[in-house]
Order: structure tokens, then C-alpha cells, then sequence
């Protein structure tokens, strides 16, 4: 049926929201890096996910990628002296799955990495950990040797809430600020606004409150339109300053090859 297979936006998850009760919160988020839909199990694959889509390096992501080749779990399972998981009430052993398969494009070379997301607690049982382990060892069969398992702890929770910031203003037809603005002039205002923000005179504040005034804007949309063009790494700032003094960073740079088209 063609779930988990494909890449970019034609990849379809092996196990999508209606196939399974996950104890955390399922979320639907609108990737960046690839423009779809993904469906994530828990606020930590969503968070882990979120970080992945932000870095330069990664080019897609699958979500919910399958282990397909069960003989060879099964055979890894046998020599590793573990059960294999099995559909409840069978013997037949599941299609295991990875949470996130990642291609990364580094010095030119594709490569893909594995990353299986776990609350640390979850580590402490020995059932995980076989899984895991079949899991690791199945992707070395494959030729992928970087696999590693994320936990909260490994996310950098700053640098993440800013992401998250920057991105709720990702599309300015989503906002009320802009509500009935043109592309022509949003255009305008942004080509005005990196103006400013190029003079590195003042802060990112500074920079919003004189394109509020310039334009007659409604307050906050300076900033708004700030993250905009930090959400598409056109505004390039440190992302690990504390989310409240973000707006107030005189230290920036601006890359105009990534302004959206």
C-alpha cells in the first residue's frame, strides 16, 4: 500500500495516528525542511522532531520508518537470544519501526541516520533496551551506522522553545497582522525592515518598533516579522539566548538567499 515507503513529500509513515494509542499526545506538524504533514506519538518525538527540521544539514525526514526485512529481525533476534516482538495475541513477529530515519547531506555526501526517541525513565526497562538493540543492529546490517536514542535530556530546551517561537510566524497569510497586505507589500516592508536590521545600529527590537512606525503597523508585527525571517534563516541569530532576550540581540547576521519566494 506503499506506507513506509517513498521520500520527501511522497513518503507515507508505516503506522499513521489511527493505528495506534501512544501514551503521549499525538500531534500533526507542517514540516519545514519537507513541506507535509507529519504525525508524531508523544511531545518528545514532536520536540525531537522539531529540532531535526530546524538543522541545516537535514534535507527529510520519515517518521514511523519500517524495519521491512522481518527475516532478518527475526534471524538477529534468534543469535542475540531475544524475543522478538509479535502482534498481541500471535506469534507473528511485528514489522518493528524506527521513529525517525534522517538524511543528512554533509561535504556533499548523503547519509542517513537513525533516531529513536525514549523518556529517560523508559531506559531503565530491560524489554526496551532488547528492542533497541535489535533495532540498532538491524540498521549496521543495513549499512547505517549512526543510531543513537534521544531523550529529553539531550534536547537543548532554549534553543527548542525558540524554534518553536520562530516558527509560529513561519507564513505571514496565517497572520492578523498582515491580514489584506499584498505580497507586494509584505514584500516591501521586508525590504525595508532588512534595511535596517543590515545598518546594525540597534537590536531586533529596535529594528521592529521603526518598521511599526514606518508602516503604521499594530504593535508586536515588527517583531512577528522578525521571526518570520528567522524561521526561514534569513535573520541568523543564537538561538540558546534565553526566548525573552532574543528580541534584544544586537548580534545577528542576514543570509537574503533564504528569503521565501
Amino acid at each position: 500500500d506503499g506506507y513506509g515507503q517513498g521520500r520527501f513529500k511522497d513518503y507515507r509513515p508505516w503506522i499513521d495516528q489511527f493505528s495506534l494509542s501512544s501514551k503521549g499526545r499525538t500531534s500533526q506538524l507542517q514540516g519545514h525542511t519537507v513541506a507535509r504533514p507529519y504525525v508524531l506519538f508523544s511531545d518528545l518525538e514532536r520536540d525531537a522532531f522539531v529540532m531535526l527540521d530546524f538543522e541545516d544539514r537535514v534535507i527529510d525526514i520519515r517518521e514511523q520508518f519500517p524495519l521491512l526485512d522481518r527475516k532478518l529481525t527475526t534471524r538477529l533476534a534468534e543469535e542475540l537470544g531475544i524475543r522478538h516482538p509479535v502482534y498481541p495475541g500471535t506469534e507473528i513477529p511485528v514489522v518493528m519501526t524506527s521513529d525517525l530515519m534522517v538524511t543528512v547531506l554533509e561535504d556533499g555526501q548523503l547519509r542517513e541516520v537513525v533516531r529513536t526517541v525514549k523518556p529517560r525513565e523508559e531506559l531503565q526497562k530491560d524489554r526496551v533496551i532488547e528492542k533497541f538493540i535489535i533495532e540498532r543492529e538491524y540498521w549496521k546490517v543495513k549499512g547505517i551506522e549512526d543510531y543513537k536514542v534521544i531523550t529529553r535530556e539531550d534536547l537543548q530546551e532554549t534553543r527548542l522553545k525558540n524554534i518553536e517561537e520562530i516558527n509560529t510566524a513561519w507564513d505571514l497569510s496565517h497572520s492578523s497582522y498582515f491580514e489584506g497586505f499584498s505580497r507586494k507589500r509584505q514584500n516591501e516592508i521586508i525590504s525595508k525592515l532588512l534595511e535596517l536590521l543590515e545598518r546594525k545600529n540597534e537590536s531586533i527590537e529596535g529594528c521592529a518598533l521603526k518598521i511599526e512606525e514606518r508602516y503604521g503597523l499594530c504593535k508586536g508585527a515588527g517583531i512577528y516579522l522578525c521571526k518570520h525571517l528567522g524561521a526561514h534563516k534569513v535573520l541568523l541569530t543564537d538561538l540558546n539566548v534565553a526566548t525573552k532576550d532574543w528580541p534584544k540581540e544586537k548580534q545577528y547576521a542576514l543570509d537574503r538567499q533564504n528569503l521565501p519566494s
